[in-house]
């Protein structure tokens, strides 16, 4: 597929060139084109393509899968929008409640606790932890750490050392 190529290699205007051409082409996208277009966006900062794509994905009528939040919730931290993508992560969550623990990653949690760390909202950043452990996602040490750094940045000792000993 030649959009998921040039998602890879990072050129995300060749992607979305190569997505529209096959898209009038009468070409039906799927998930994996769509993410891989989404992930070409993101990776290049730009959240309103990555919402333009989302938008034409419903429209296409592709359900968003896991991967696909996981992408959009990233590109909302890397925008500065870690509030939105915090509520789109607990969305994430109520949509998977009762299904696979693999619908919500470690990884996606971990996006937003560092958002809100590297925010100065340590209080903020280990809500998220507790909502990750309530859903069953199990934190990491990638999350602890995030965890301690957003404390630190706050200069809570206490709470740093409490989050390094997790």
């Amino acid at each position: 597929d030649a959009a998921l190529a040039h998602a890879k290699v990072g050129d995300a205007k060749a992607a979305q060139r190569t997505f529209d051409e096959m898209v009038a082409q009468g070409l039906r996208a799927d998930a994996v084109a769509f993410n891989a277009l989404l992930s070409s966006h993101a990776k290049h900062g730009d959240a309103a393509a990555v919402r333009a794509s989302c938008a034409a994905m419903e429209a296409a009528g592709v359900s968003m899968t896991p991967t696909s939040q996981a992408i959009v919730i990233n590109s909302l931290v890397q925008g500065g929008e870690v509030e939105a993508a915090e509520q789109a992560l607990l969305a994430l969550v109520r949509r998977a409640a009762g299904r696979a623990a693999s619908e919500v990653t470690a990884a996606t949690f971990n996006a937003v606790v560092s958002g809100f760390g590297k925010r100065g909202q340590p209080q903020r950043a280990a809500l998220v932890v507790r909502h990750m452990e309530a859903s069953g996602v199990q934190p990491t040490l990638i999350t602890f750490n995030a965890l301690a750094a957003a404390w630190a940045s706050d200069g809570d000792l206490p709470a740093t050392e409490a989050a390094l000993a997790r």
